[in-house]
């Protein structure tokens, strides 16, 4: 489990950058997130004010570029890579059931709901949204869950 989850945040984080984040990343931070969470800006926010912020990380990978905390419900639910003294990314999971695609559904281009609605995910398959600045799971399932909240400072 724990090489799992190490090369999915691995993977997760070495992802395409998305682009800065606009409106709808910032509504979606304030609401849904840990307020000290929603706070990080990647590429501004500075390791030394996470580590104030957050205190001492679970665990440090990657000499140091890593750093997995609990901000929210349960252990290791935020990663936060670091490059150059600065966030370059966070991840975290959200819990099961705080918020679903239908609760932001009137924040999103119709073009992306239309696209989500069309794509005949199977039940219990994730799929990634990617909008304004920031990537969205969700659980395909009746209810359509949000699972995470990824977001990168831009390329």
């Amino acid at each position: 489990m724990k090489f799992i989850l190490t090369l999915f945040f691995s993977l997760s984080l070495s992802a395409p950058a998305v682009t800065q984040a606009g409106e709808f990343a910032t509504q979606f931070k304030a609401k849904y997130l840990p307020k000290k969470l929603a706070a990080v800006e990647p590429g501004k926010t500075s390791k030394k004010e996470i580590l104030k912020s957050f205190g001492k990380p679970l665990k440090v990978e990657n000499n140091g570029s890593l750093l997995f905390f609990k901000t929210g419900h349960i252990p290791y639910d935020t990663t936060v890579e670091i490059k150059n003294d600065r966030v370059q990314s966070f991840y975290f999971r959200l819990p099961e059931g705080k918020v679903s695609l239908k609760d932001i559904q009137a924040q999103l281009p119709e073009s992306i709901i239309k696209e989500e609605s069309e794509a005949g995910h199977g039940e219990g398959t994730e799929t990634q949204i990617e909008h304004d600045g920031v990537r969205l799971v969700i659980k395909n399932t009746k209810a359509s869950p949000i699972k995470s909240f990824y977001q990168s400072v831009s390329p």
